[in-house]
C-alpha cells in the first residue's frame, strides 16, 4: 500500500484508491491523479482482498476498480464493498473486457467505466461526475456495450414501455457522458425537470442507476448512438 498525502485549498477533499494488480499502472493513474487540487489522499491496493483490508483503516470516497485480478477481482470486491459502504463510489478500470463483466459490475453497484488508457481531462471528469452521485460512462466502453448489444435480444418486460420524447432525449445525452447540469443547459430545461424525467425513467425500467438506465435503453432500442 502506498499512500501519498496531497496539500490543497478549496473544495472538499477526496480520498482515492486504485485497485489494480499491476504497480506501474497504479503509479501512472497516481501521477494523473496528483494533478487535480481536490484529491488529499492516494492510496493503492493490489487486489480485492488488499482493498477490504484497506477499509478497515480508510474510508475512500472514490475508488479506481480494476476488474480481472488475482485472490479476489474487482466484481467481488465491488459487491461486497458496496454492501458495507454504499456511499463509495466505484469506477470500473476496463481494457474492453468480455461483455459479462459489465453486467456484472453495473449488478454490482459500479457508479462508472473508463478505459485504463484514459487520459488526465476524461479521469477528472470521470470523478467528479460520481462525487456528483451521477453515473459516468466513457464513450470507448459505450461503443464496446452497443456493439455487443447488437446481438442482444430485447427486454420482454420493455416492449410495453413507453418513454417519452423528452425522456428519450435525456437519456441519450446521459449515454453521451453529459451531467445533469450539462442536460439542463443543452435542452434548456431546469435541472429539477432533468432529474424529475429521470427519476420516471427509473421507475419505468426498474433501473437502479444511469449505468443501467442507460445500457436498459441501448438494449431495448429506446435510444440509438
Amino acid at each position: 500500500m502506498n499512500i501519498k498525502h496531497l496539500i490543497t485549498k478549496g473544495m472538499k477533499k477526496q480520498i482515492v484508491v486504485i485497485v489494480d494488480d499491476h504497480k506501474l499502472f497504479r503509479e501512472g493513474i497516481e501521477l494523473l491523479l496528483i494533478q487535480f487540487d481536490f484529491v488529499s489522499e492516494i492510496h493503492h491496493a493490489c487486489n480485492g482482498n488488499s482493498y477490504l483490508k484497506l477499509l478497515d483503516t480508510i474510508k475512500p470516497n472514490v475508488v479506481l476498480m480494476d476488474i480481472n485480478m488475482p485472490e479476489m477481482n474487482g466484481i467481488e470486491a465491488t459487491t461486497i464493498s458496496k454492501t458495507q459502504y454504499p456511499d463509495i463510489k466505484i469506477i470500473a478500470l476496463t481494457m474492453h473486457e468480455n461483455f459479462d463483466y459489465y453486467t456484472k459490475m453495473t449488478e454490482a453497484g459500479v457508479n462508472g467505466f473508463i478505459t485504463k488508457d484514459t487520459n488526465s481531462k476524461e479521469l477528472k471528469l470521470a470523478l467528479n461526475t460520481v462525487l456528483q452521485n451521477e453515473s459516468y460512462f466513457s464513450q470507448a466502453v459505450l461503443k464496446n456495450v452497443i456493439a455487443n448489444f447488437n446481438a442482444k435480444v430485447t427486454d420482454e418486460a420493455a416492449k410495453d414501455l413507453i418513454f417519452s420524447k423528452r425522456e428519450k432525449e435525456i437519456l441519450s445525452e446521459m449515454a453521451h457522458g453529459l451531467s445533469n447540469q450539462e442536460i439542463s443547459k443543452k435542452l434548456f430545461i431546469s435541472h429539477r425537470t432533468v432529474e424529475r424525467h429521470k427519476e420516471n425513467m427509473f421507475k419505468k425500467s426498474n433501473c437502479k442507476d444511469g449505468i443501467n438506465l442507460v445500457i436498459f435503453g441501448i438494449k431495448n432500442n429506446i435510444i440509438e448512438i
